[in-house]
This record gives structure tokens, sequence and C-alpha cells, in this order.
């Protein structure tokens, strides 16, 4: 007797619980165009706001390395004003063995600028290539009595963070629209262990009822070939007025497998898998395979060829990817029954 297509899993489960089972059948088609836009749009907001952002980063990390350049260009004019009372221009530092760090002068042109009669001078940096921006609104500058370059850190560090007074509208939408995405995932995820948790249920209620048909197999070895029986389980009708101890285990074993061990208060069994069904086979050398078959929640890869309990039972329409097979769950194991003389 065949199943009517997903019949007894409504009448097993709230409607909930078959609308999430529905959902998830259905089959995984990629992205579609408008999400791809979406993305493209996301992408391109982000990286409008993180290319500047980084191209700021490294300004600030150039002009720092500038700054401790002039201020070390200062101690030596100190030293140098110490020695010979009077500061050096830029050769004459040049000819007591100065020169620019590499990772400032390719950023930086500078010059030292000497003037009296009270000795003084004045150190400027210029940015040049991607450091131009550094300039504004002006270059960098040191003096002997050390004004100019705190007034000049405060006024440019004041231009380049200019932006960073709180959250633009721009980028509360785009963290609004980057959370939605996550809470969209995490729906998901949440959704996908429900799922897992219900086919790990399943298994194990398959397990148990695996490992029961077995057992009784092996204590009743002497009647061993009795227990061989087609299909049993869900939509099925189960043996009735059993007379032998092998007819009496199938009619137990019928109704585990149609959920007669759990009964809701509205009085249908729920204490199995969805459409579990059950098989004994016959094998050669006196060997029995007991198998287990039951509706999976999504589509997967078919079971063996060689397990036929279910086969086919378990197939919907082509939309829910429930074809070839591949929402039917089996478990089998294989009972060896022992020729004794």
């Amino acid at each position: 007797m065949r199943l009517p297509k997903l019949a007894f899993v409504r009448e097993r489960f709230s409607a909930a619980t078959f609308e999430l089972f529905a959902m998830h059948r259905e089959v995984q088609r990629g992205f579609t165009l408008i999400e791809m836009m979406v993305t493209i749009v996301i992408l391109g907001v982000l990286v409008s706001i993180a290319v500047p952002s980084y191209q700021q980063y490294i300004i600030r990390g150039k002009r720092s390395a500038a700054q401790s350049a002039m201020l070390d260009i200062a101690n030596r004019e100190q030293q140098f004003f110490l020695a010979n009372r009077a500061y050096a221009d830029q050769d004459g530092l040049a000819a007591n063995g100065y020169s620019l760090p590499s990772e400032v002068s390719e950023n930086y042109v500078w010059t030292v600028a000497v003037a009296g009669p009270v000795p003084s001078f004045l150190i400027t940096f210029t940015g040049t290539g991607t450091q131009a921006d550094d300039n504004l609104p002006g270059p960098l500058t040191l003096s002997s009595t050390g004004e100019g370059a705190d007034c000049q850190m405060e006024t440019i560090s004041a231009f380049h963070w200019r932006s960073q007074r709180g959250t633009s509208l721009i980028e509360l939408l785009v963290t609004i629209v980057i959370v939605a995405f996550g809470l969209v995932g995490v729906a998901g995820l949440q959704s996908r262990m429900q799922l897992s948790e219900v086919e790990a249920y399943q298994r194990t209620q398959a397990l148990i009822l695996l490992n029961d048909m077995a057992n009784r197999i092996t204590v009743n070895r002497s009647l061993a070939a009795e227990y061989v029986t087609g299909e049993l389980g869900a939509g099925m009708a189960c043996p009735i007025s059993p007379a032998t101890r092998p007819e009496i285990d199938a009619l137990e074993w019928c109704n585990a497998l149609q959920g007669a061990a759990e009964v809701t208060s509205a009085g249908d069994s729920a204490g199995a898998m969805l459409g579990g069904r059950g098989c004994v086979q016959a094998l050669p050398n006196n060997e029995y395979m007991v198998t287990v078959a039951w509706q999976g929640m999504a589509p997967v890869s078919a079971p063996p060829a060689s397990v036929t309990c279910g086969f086919g039972e378990y197939d919907g329409a082509a939309e829910t990817g429930c074809i070839g097979d591949r929402c039917r769950r089996v478990v089998t194991t294989i009972v060896r029954i022992a020729a004794l003389d």
C-alpha cells in the first residue's frame, strides 16, 4: 500500500511544524538578480566608506613619521648651536652626517631656514604625491622657539578628523542593512538547527526500533525465518490475530513504527519517525537484514539501491527536491543466526 504523499505528516505534527518541514524541502535555487544587486550596492557603500578612511589612516601614519623626524632635526640644531653658537641650515646638517629617513623623504620635501641676528631656525616639511593632502591648510613647520608645530599639528588634525563627529546617516543606514541581513542569517540558522534536531530525533527513534526487532530475532533464533516480512508501519495495516511469537513481535513492531509509544491529546500516534516503515529480509548464509526507513526533512543523497525498504514511498513533486529517493532515510543491521549442531 503506497502512502499518500505527506498526508501522514499533517496527521502527526502541528501546522507550524509541517510548514517548517515543507519550506525546507524546497529546492535551493541560489541567488536572485535583486539579491545580487543589493549585495553589490552594499559592497559599494562599504568600499566608499572604507577606502577614504584607510587613506586617512595612511596619511596620519606618514605624518607621525615626519613629525618624529622634525623633532630629531630640532634636537640636532640645538646640539649644533651649543657647539657653534649658530644654527645649521639643511646643507650644514648634511655635512654633519644627517640624512632624512627614507620612509619620510619619499613623502615629504624638507627645508631648514636659519635667520639672525638673533639665531633662529624654521623647519618645513611639505607633503608630496599621495601625502600632498597633508599640506592643507599648510605644510608642517617647527621653529627654534617651538612655535608653529603644535598649532600646525592641531590644525591638520582638526582638518583630517573633521568627519569623525559621530555617525552619519549613510553609515547608520548601512549598519541597519547589515544588521538586518545578519538577523535573517541567524533566523535561517535557527531554523536549520531545528530541522537538524528533528533529523537527529528521528534517527535515534529509528535505531531504537531497529535494535528492538534485531533483539527479537536473536532471542527466537529457532524461528528466525518466520520474522521475514514485507513493509510494516505508517499507512499500512498491522497483522491481526497473531498466534505465534513472530506474529506477535511483528504486530508490536508495526505499532511501534506507527508511533503507538506516544499518543497526543487528540489520540494521534506520535512516538516514532515521519512515515516510519520496517522490513525484515532473508539473506544467504542464515542472515537476516533488518531495515527501518522514514521520511527525511530535506533532500540528500539517496540510500543504496540494495536497501529497498520504503523505496519510492517518500518522493514528492520535483520542485520540493524529494525525487530519486533523496528524502528516504534508512538504517540497517544484519542478524546472523549460527547453525548449531
